[in-house]
């Protein structure tokens, strides 16, 4: 059967009814004592219990758990004073497992063998993080019904008590932004253009004691340790010969030394003004200006930039009761911020001479006065660098990229046209020892031709001698012509046939030639195939930046390290500078070369290396800025 409509709106409209009357009493609960009674009452109401207790935490290093409050609904006085001790109990459990706790309790005296059950429910109220409070319910029933009940009324009291604690927290948070934003507001009004910093003391004097609700403001002026008084509020005319004026630039002063915010009459939670004594003999100047105006109750607050206080600020009220911590927590969050624009201030209303002339005397005054050790040793460390930067002599070192090359490199060609490749027996990379085979070239068409010479050179031979026998001397010339021809063509043959095998006339390394992919191809005479150095002796071709090659000379000396092994050094010599400047990585550099012997035999053409070159010492503060000043130069020139 479905529900009624109108009966199911009604006991919406009821539950929306107690939600709103809920919340409403949890926002005008003033304290959490007071919402813990009404949490208890409340529960009592919408339930059959028998007897209720709130329970807090031990307040005191004797007790484990308080009694706030109980109400003996249903129970006389005896009953609630029996169930007390073991309540107490159960509400340990539960502070001690932030859960909800069932557990029997005895009958009360009146009602005993009734054969009723009577059960004790602790309740965890969490405010927060934790557990602010225990509401113990005594319950008459079955223990399924019991247990029932306590899941769901836990369920409750927990929502409230975060409910309780989200509404506290936010309102808290209000209070603090309202705070803020009166402290932003009155620190907005300094930092609006004054000219000059008199009219910006009275102006904040003025909006202090309209934002902060005290009777009067005064500010002083904190300068190389002397105070001056700026402004008090509502007076426009400052006379300082006047008792008034005396006693608060005493208070001031006592305040700046202090170093530290100063409250008279001191509030009962500051620790340091109850470990004082007493408030007259730890503030003199302080209880001196309260009997003077009959104020009771005053504040000073050094107002900080940097490491010095620039002014201080005094706030009195003439009520009897001290300022509240809200109070005194507005006050600090405005000085706190008001510092810096005061100090900003003063400093754009004096003259460049002037600000110079500060700075030099505070200088002074910091190397000159007591302290300041850190200070005074590093004074003396800039000093002694720019005494030696000036009258010292550093090596100038000329640094740069540089590579190794080949010093001599030997190429290996063709040796006769068309001379079709056999067979490669070396590959780029590869070392290779004097007189070892480097390639084949094909010399089986020589090796014919060449058989082929000597048959027509011994027939010839023979048609020479029968010319010979026959007395024919001019057919006999003809033919000793022919057969000197026949042994040039076979000089040629066997030449070529020895040069189709090209050997290594040195011990190196091959450069470049590739030659696998170029076997059966025909070459003609001269045509480059490879390419060998020897490692004896390399090249070393050094980038130096073109503003430095003004200070490089043919014998300076240098080293250089490889990035095959940075940990070892080699020394070279600097043999020729090459006149032109190159192109390399979009600068242009010049090139330095130098001879480099190949000893212990690792160096490679193509190694990278860092090397730099001596070039002789000058003024510590010309080698290290050099480049700096060069550059400026160049950019002042154009």
């Amino acid at each position: 059967m479905d529900p009624d409509p109108a009966v199911s709106r009604e006991s919406e409209g009821q539950r929306l009814s107690a939600a709103t009357a809920l919340l409403e009493s949890l926002q005008h609960a003033e304290s959490a004592d007071a919402f813990f009674k009404g949490l208890l009452h409340s529960q009592i109401e919408r339930s059959e219990a028998m007897h209720g207790a709130v329970w807090l935490a031990g307040r005191s290093a004797g007790e484990s758990v308080g009694l706030l409050c109980e109400e003996p609904a249903r129970v006389g006085q005896q009953a609630a004073e029996a169930w007390r001790a073991p309540l107490a109990r159960q509400a340990v459990a539960v502070f001690l497992s932030g859960a909800r706790h069932v557990e029997r309790v005895s009958e009360p005296a009146d009602r005993m063998l009734q054969g009723r059950a009577y059960w004790g429910v602790g309740l965890p109220v969490p405010v927060g993080q934790q557990v602010a409070a225990v509401v113990t319910l005594v319950l008459v029933g079955n223990e399924q019904h019991v247990l029932d009940y306590a899941r769901v009324v836990a369920e409750s009291v927990a929502s409230q008590g975060l409910l309780y604690g989200t509404l506290k927290a936010g309102t808290a948070m209000q209070q603090r932004y309202e705070e803020l934003c009166r402290a932003w507001d009155l620190i907005a009004s300094v930092n609006t253009g004054f000219p000059d910093p008199e009219h910006m003391a009275l102006a904040l004097v003025n909006k202090a004691k309209e934002f902060l609700g005290v009777q009067r403001v005064s500010l002083g002026w904190v300068r190389r340790g002397k105070l001056k008084l700026a402004a008090i509020s509502d007076q426009d005319y400052i006379d300082k010969r006047t008792n008034l004026s005396r006693a608060l630039v005493a208070a001031m002063k006592e305040a700046d030394e202090a170093e530290r915010p100063i409250l008279f009459p001191p509030p009962e939670d500051d620790a340091a003004a109850a470990a004082d004594g007493d408030p007259a003999e730890a503030a003199p100047a302080h209880a001196a200006l309260a009997d003077l105006t009959d104020d009771h109750a005053i504040a000073t607050y050094p107002l900080r930039a940097g490491d010095g206080a620039v002014a201080v600020i005094i706030f009195e009220r003439r009520e009897r009761q001290h300022f509240s911590p809200g109070e005194r927590r507005l006050q600090s969050v405005a000085c706190d911020q008001l510092g810096p624009p005061l100090a900003l201030g003063r400093q754009n209303a004096r003259g460049v001479l002037a600000r110079c002339r500060d700075g030099g005397i505070a200088l002074v005054e910091k190397l000159a006065g007591k302290g300041h050790v850190a200070a005074k040793l590093i004074a003396m460390a800039v000093l002694a660098l720019a005494a030696g930067g000036i009258f010292g002599r550093w090596g100038l070192k000329i640094s740069g990229s540089a590579q190794l090359a080949p010093a001599v490199r030997r190429v290996y060609a063709a040796p006769f046209d068309r001379a079709i490749l056999r067979e490669t027996l070396v590959l780029p990379g590869q070392f290779v020892k004097k007189g070892e085979p480097l390639f084949r070239f094909e010399d089986e068409e020589l090796q014919l031709s060449l058989r082929e010479t000597r048959s027509k050179l011994v027939a010839m031979q023979k048609k020479r001698d029968q010319h010979f026998a026959k007395q024919e001397t001019a057919e006999r010339l003809i033919a000793e012509a022919q057969c000197d021809q026949l042994a040039a063509e076979i000089h040629i043959l066997e030449h070529r046939i020895r040069q189709a095998v090209v050997y290594a006339t040195f011990d190196g390394v091959v450069l470049s030639g590739d030659l696998r992919q170029q076997i059966g191809s025909p070459f003609q005479m001269g045509e480059v195939l490879l390419e060998v150095a020897p490692l004896e002796e390399l090249l070393l071709l050094v980038q130096v930046d073109q503003g430095d090659v003004a200070y490089l000379t043919v014998g300076q000396k240098g080293s250089f390290a490889t990035k095959a092994q940075p940990n070892k050094t080699i020394e070279f010599t600097v043999e020729k500078v090459r006149p032109m400047a190159e192109v390399k990585d979009q600068a242009n550099v010049f090139i330095v070369e130098a001879q480099i012997k190949n000893t212990e035999g690792w160096l490679r053409p193509g190694m990278e290396a860092a090397a730099t070159i001596s070039a002789g010492k000058d003024n510590i503060a010309w080698v290290f800025t050099r480049k700096m000043i060069n550059w400026l130069r160049m950019k002042l020139f154009m």
